[in-house]
């Protein structure tokens, strides 16, 4: 490579010409020797790797908890990078200490992930409350304090801390008064903006943005790759436009949960979204790399189908394509390979509409489905006007249920109509049998998904003892 990956590393400069494709949990052990951050299961699930990442947003510099064995190091130029090392200061913070005093901490495996995972909830959460803290270290394993000391010092912490609730430079100074972190975070947003761009972050090659899949399964590979890596325009990344919400395909997980145009047509989305990954995760995985990735069971697509969204795909021209007739096989896409999911549009939802997601998996949170469903709908006097249905772990692709849908539309809400619904789109699906359930499973988990749409949308329609074994 001619040119070189430059960042801030725990307030230092780093300018490397090393691979771009280098994990950098590895550049950070085995190039700087900075060892706090420790390698554990490297598929993003454990959380022990965790590493702060800091952008540049208007004036002040957002941070965010992510595992490092899931970042390609050009994804981190013109970023500020900070380990473990680069938050403790001459003695135990307050935050350390209080773990320490609640005996929350036992081989210490684990511990500087999850303070990273604390630290970046302190730089950059909205709300500092002990609930939204002990949801932000969820990606983070514990194998052997137990998790009952670690709440309880977090909650001692928060109750004596005192730290503004203000975000950006005031909750820097803060955070710093109260000896949580050093003082060169001040001048970061500044030493940020003089990091040029190279052609490292403009070339021509593989597009990564999140990476949290790609990663992981073709570690080996992405050395010797040539790779783009993907930025977006956090200032307008959501939009209202002629009638469309427009969402920047760059777009996390995180950026979708926190996006309040997105939050005011769709105020449940942030409680959907929680049930996709890890903390660490949501704040890497993008919008673009979910839908490209065509995961049968993918969850923003699962949502997405149901909301009857429109990707714009670019290369040298512009097209659309509706998401429903996107996915032709499993794995394969209506996308040439030098063309870049760029934007997806959702019709503004009509006044009164109801819409509902559900997921079935192993576990609750951290999991991926073995069964997802969404429905929109708007209804008049009783009858459904319109709608849109979704299915996903039961078809080689994320499918739209195109005849449900269309059995569905003109028919009153009744016990037969959501029966019947239920037994055509058991004929829409072929599940196979897996880790996560067998087919018959399956079939039998859509069926109660749909019934549970409805069941939400009013809950008098499923009191029936028949609709729950028929």
């Amino acid at each position: 490579m001619d040119n070189p990956v430059i960042f801030i590393l725990n307030g230092k400069e780093i300018r490397t010409f090393s691979n771009p494709g280098t994990v950098l949990l590895d550049f950070i052990r085995k190039e700087l020797f900075l060892t706090g951050t420790k390698e554990g299961c490297r598929e993003g699930d454990c959380g022990a790797c965790t590493v702060l990442i800091g952008e540049n947003s208007r004036d002040f510099t957002c941070y965010r908890a992510q595992n490092s064995c899931l970042i390609p190091l050009g994804s981190v130029h013109g970023k500020h990078v900070v380990t473990i090392e680069g938050i403790n200061l001459n003695a135990l913070s307050p935050l350390q200490e209080a773990l320490i005093g609640e005996g929350a901490i036992q081989c210490g495996f684990c511990t500087a992930g999850l303070i990273m995972s604390i630290t970046g909830f302190l730089l950059s959460g909205r709300q500092l409350s002990p609930e939204n803290a002990i949801d932000a270290i969820a990606g983070n394993i514990c194998r052997c304090t137990g998790y009952s000391s670690i709440k309880r010092a977090i909650e001692h912490f928060l109750s004596e801390s005192e730290i503004s609730p203000e975000a950006g430079r005031k909750r820097l100074e803060s955070l710093i008064k109260k000896g949580l972190i050093p003082h060169y975070f001040l001048e970061v947003p500044e030493r940020l903006k003089n990091i040029p761009q190279t052609e490292n972050t403009k070339a021509e090659g593989a597009v990564v943005a999140g990476g949290t899949d790609i990663m992981l399964q073709k570690r080996h590979e992405i050395p010797d790759i040539k790779l783009n890596f993907l930025s977006k325009d956090i200032e307008d990344a959501v939009r209202l436009e002629n009638d469309f919400l427009i969402l920047d395909a760059g777009l996390t997980v995180t950026d979708l949960m926190n996006s309040v145009v997105l939050r005011n047509y769709f105020p449940q989305i942030k409680d959907y979204l929680k049930l996709f990954g890890s903390h660490q995760i949501r704040n890497r995985a993008t919008l673009g790399g979910n839908i490209v990735n065509a995961s049968p069971a993918a969850d923003m697509v699962n949502i997405l189908l149901a909301l009857d969204s429109t990707l714009v795909i670019k290369n040298k021209e512009v097209r659309e394509v509706a998401l429903k007739d996107f996915y032709l096989a499993y794995k394969s896409l209506d996308k040439k390979e030098d063309e870049l999911v760029i934007e997806v549009k959702l019709p503004v939802p009509e006044a009164g509409y109801f819409f509902n997601y559900e997921k079935v998996s192993r576990r609750t949170h951290l999991d991926i489905a073995s069964v997802n469903s969404s429905i929109y709908m708007k209804t008049e006097s009783g009858f459904i006007k319109s709608v849109h249905i979704s299915a996903g772990g039961v078809a080689p692709i994320p499918l739209y249920l195109k005849e449900t849908a269309a059995f569905l539309r003109g028919k009153e809400i009744t016990f037969e109509t959501i029966h019947n619904a239920a037994l055509i789109a058991g004929g829409e699906i072929s599940p196979i049998s897996d880790i996560r359930g067998s087919s018959e499973y399956k079939r039998l988990l859509l069926r109660q998904l749909i019934f549970a749409h409805f069941q939400k949308f009013s809950p008098a329609l499923i009191e029936s003892p028949e609709m729950l074994f028929t």
